[in-house]
């Protein structure tokens, strides 16, 4: 196995000082994922092809269907024709943005994202106007003014150069383009977890994965390892009943709790045959203004988004849930209208424009 160490941003934990001690998994960018796994628990989530049932309060907060998380972004970029989703994952706001009327093109370096946002794409009737894009890190592969405002969701923590994923993005915008951005309130985090930590298996029909993660509070950092197991491994061949049930699963990632398995860490290690880590610097309010300003990005504005399910369960106690619309979307989209913004870093829900 080839790479290299790179410095850390915080001491490595003894977990990471273990598997660096057995082997030596490449740097990736942004966080890791698989090259050529299909997540089939997000393909067959029903809420990608069903309408929203404003009688059930989950779909209030349900950023595929009608959430506030979601209704953000479309009326941020309302009246946008071409959208540019940069860091798209497994469709989301591409999805809901297409089924919004706008024509998307979602990108991302993570070809199992890709294809797992296709597959998605290609079952929802009717089909929405989007398509999806394999990208490298550091460069899009459209022209200049391609497009008319662009969506960013958990994107720029995820980027080995955020600034140059900014600047690449202002120049495939026209001027004065609309961009939503939302980031995780790494300020957010509870104090009492610094060190949070997090070790599971991952199964797919063709590979088993180790699958290490790492979040430190301060300064705001992911590390994680996607470790690809041997498969005709002693790990593997033990864990094929633990295997077998995970994959039969209906639903939830097809991950368990490294526990299960019986297997200790210096044993599993011993049979990784690849590997690959990325860490990501995550963002408080702050920082990402100072990042989007930077850039050059103008009209700067905070956003602090409502609950939606809280909403939802306060109509019902009042008895007024009956009587919302059957899509709950209108509702949510006259709230947000009704917010008001501040240019104050506040959250990490931001809107902005090129100039």
């Amino acid at each position: 196995m080839t790479g290299r160490i790179d410095p850390p941003v915080v001491r490595p934990t003894d977990t990471e000082l273990s598997i660096w001690a057995h082997t030596r998994p490449a740097r990736a960018g942004g966080l890791v994922r698989t090259k050529a796994h299909i997540f089939k628990d997000c393909v067959d989530w029903e809420d990608f092809y069903r309408s929203p049932d404003s009688l059930n309060p989950d779909d209030w907060e349900s950023k595929v269907l009608a959430g506030f998380r979601g209704e953000w972004f479309a009326h941020v970029l309302e009246g946008c024709e071409r959208v540019l989703d940069i860091g798209c994952g497994f469709g989301f706001p591409s999805l809901y943005l297409a089924r919004r009327g706008h024509e998307v093109t979602g990108v991302d370096p993570s070809s199992s994202e890709i294809r797992t946002a296709r597959e998605i794409a290609s079952r929802m009737v009717p089909r929405p106007r989007v398509s999806f894009v394999n990208v490298g890190e550091r460069e899009l592969p459209f022209p200049d003014d391609s497009f008319d405002g662009s969506a960013l969701s958990t994107s720029l923590e995820c980027a080995l150069e955020p600034a140059t994923m900014l600047e690449e993005m202002k120049r495939v915008l026209r001027p004065g383009s609309p961009v939503a951005i939302q980031e995780e309130d790494r300020s957010l985090q509870p104090e009492s977890h610094p060190v949070w930590e997090k070790l599971r298996w991952a199964f797919f029909d063709e590979a088993v994965l180790l699958w290490y993660e790492v979040r430190v509070q301060d300064p705001y950092l992911d590390r994680r390892y996607m470790l690809r197991m041997d498969a005709d491994g002693r790990a593997v061949q033990r864990m094929r009943h633990l295997a077998s049930r995970v994959l039969d699963r209906k639903d939830g990632l097809p991950v368990v709790d490294f526990a299960d398995a019986g297997i200790s860490l210096e044993s599993a290690l011993s049979d990784v045959s690849d590997g690959r880590w990325s860490q990501a610097q995550g963002f408080d309010p702050r920082t990402l203004r100072r990042l989007l300003a930077g850039a050059g990005l103008g009209d700067i504005r905070f956003w602090l988004l409502p609950d939606g399910k809280r909403l939802a369960h306060s109509l019902e106690r009042n008895g007024l849930l009956p009587a919302m619309p059957a899509d709950a979307r209108q509702v949510l989209r006259s709230v947000l209208e009704s917010m008001q913004t501040t240019d104050l870093p506040v959250s990490c829900v931001v809107s902005c424009r090129t100039l």
